[in-house]
């Protein structure tokens, strides 16, 4: 056993120490989709991409890299590409939002009642807001999502946020 503490002491100093970064992208996710949901006047959400992947998709020939690394105030798009990592793993905390009153839908959902309005109205009367998974910067003090209501023909523009007071504010 002596013989192998020399690897399992880097391997747990590496992994088992580690901060988890995730549960506090998470948490600061949720936060900031809530706030977002509490002003739409939609009862459903339905998180899609991060904002990069969604711009990508709609708009092809523009790159808002050097945007979102302007107003993050990142270092370079090598940070952004990074920091958009996290939001491949965000899961939200659909007990959460539940308290909250709102009600998280998968994304395939939209997919599915595209022509079925009827089941659309039943499960959310009021509409549905489809929300980027936003990206933060390091510290989690600014933000940048995407939301629009779902089957709309106007495109939004993007949401910088900062966190003060342990509240998020729109630029």
């Amino acid at each position: 056993m002596s013989k192998y503490l020399p690897l399992l002491l880097p391997a747990f100093l590496l992994f088992g120490c580690k901060p988890d970064i995730n549960k506090g992208y998470a948490d600061y996710a949720d936060a900031l989709i809530l706030r977002v949901a509490k002003e739409s006047p939609c009862d459903c959400i339905v998180l899609q991409h991060s904002v990069v992947k969604t711009y990508e998709s709609e708009q092809p020939n523009r790159d808002i890299k050097p945007l979102l690394v302007r107003k993050l105030q990142l270092k370079n798009a090598f940070e952004l590409d990074s920091l958009e990592k996290l939001t491949l793993l965000y899961k939200p905390d659909t007990a959460f939002f539940k308290r909250n009153g709102i009600r998280i839908l998968p994304e395939n959902r939209l997919r599915l009642w595209r022509n079925d309005y009827d089941t659309l109205d039943k499960t959310c009367p009021k509409g549905v807001e489809v929300v980027c998974k936003p990206i933060f910067n390091k510290t989690f003090t600014k933000a940048a999502l995407k939301t629009e209501i779902a089957y709309g023909c106007l495109s939004a523009p993007l949401i910088f946020a900062d966190l003060k007071n342990a509240t998020f504010s729109y630029e």
